[in-house]
């Protein structure tokens, strides 16, 4: 696969693919109402074989193109949240999902119309089956749900990846800052053989689900406790947002912060930093349980996406804000 990293341009409304050394290869899309066209695309991912899938809110579908580019086909219907993983076994991506406003709920139809829904009991992992001209959901991971208060507000939930993807992602969505929010984030990953392995608690536990299992299999633990949410804590972490008082605050700071799998089977995980909304230290464990090492807080960021043979690549910033890609080659341990 050649194309190790592709990222949305939010104001071209183009895509921008890069080689293995981190060179521009070509570009591909514009704004429009045709089939390859943009109108309001929300989510990438690239599959092993090159496909890429491009979740577009405004066609109310995923449109498929091939690793050159061409647009191949639409598959109708929009479900779940912007982030998307693409299953290493081929045929499909996996996605959170849980309604964005506490208290009420909503789902979306193919003509993007918001209709009642139950309350949510849970924070799922969904699979997207792009197989048929319709896409095809199953739930592969009931995530669990923190209990909120009754107020009213909307909260935005993603499967969350690293910094530099979200920045992209909230920009290229055109997504408002949600209020302040501290709770156990949805994190998840997909490993080879296409298993899930997430963390949805604020306590160090990765639990890995096999494929068409249902249920978790296993759990890894490191003895790493939460802290508890004190008022100082809550006053840095809405000063931090420059933002007034409120939000939601579950009683302990989360552990982890983000999640992502190597093409290898390793999991990345990165905890919290020294204060509540900052990145900390990067962890390396084995899909068995290994305790592989551990990335020193701000030794590497959490790459933006993992390449085959041990390529990761970097969304990187200058003084100017401008965005490049940075391919490296990691070392073998943790690939």
């Amino acid at each position: 696969m050649r194309n190790v990293r592709a990222m949305m341009s939010g104001g071209g409304v183009r895509v921008l693919v890069f080689d293995a050394s981190g060179s521009f290869v070509r570009e591909f899309g514009s704004p429009g109402e045709g089939p390859g066209e943009f109108k309001w695309p929300t989510g990438f991912a690239v599959m092993r074989d090159g496909t890429m899938v491009v979740k577009d809110f405004g066609h109310r579908g995923y449109q498929l193109f091939d690793a050159n580019g061409e647009f191949q086909r639409m598959v109708r219907g929009v479900q779940g949240w912007n982030t998307l993983l693409a299953d290493p076994r081929g045929g499909g991506v996996f996605t959170g999902d849980l309604p964005a406003v506490t208290g009420r709920s909503r789902t979306y139809t193919t003509s993007g119309q918001a209709t009642p829904a139950d309350p949510p009991t849970s924070r799922p992992v969904l699979y997207l089956d792009f197989a048929g001209e319709e896409v095809r959901t199953d739930t592969v991971v009931e995530g669990w749900l923190p209990p909120r208060s009754d107020q009213d507000i909307d909260v935005p939930q993603d499967i969350r990846g690293s910094g530099n993807a979200r920045a992209l992602g909230a920009a290229m969505s055109g997504l408002l800052s949600p209020p302040p929010i501290l709770e156990p984030p949805l994190l998840a990953g997909v490993l080879p053989d296409g298993s899930i392995v997430h963390s949805d608690s604020s306590a160090y536990a990765l639990k890995i689900t096999p494929p068409d299992a249902g249920e978790v299999a296993r759990v890894i633990r490191r003895p790493l406790r939460p802290e508890p949410v004190t008022d100082a804590i809550k006053r840095e972490y809405q000063e931090r947002r420059n933002v007034g008082r409120g939000g939601l605050f579950y009683p302990e700071v989360p552990v982890l912060r983000s999640l992502s799998t190597t093409w290898g089977g390793r999991i990345w995980v990165q905890r919290r930093g020294d204060q509540p909304g900052s990145d900390g230290p990067i962890d390396v464990v084995a899909s068995v349980g290994h305790y592989l090492g551990t990335f020193a807080t701000d030794a590497t960021t959490m790459p933006d996406a993992f390449g085959p043979n041990g390529l990761a690549a970097f969304i990187e910033f200058d003084e100017f804000d401008v965005a490049s890609v940075v391919v490296r080659r990691l070392p073998g341990t943790v690939r």
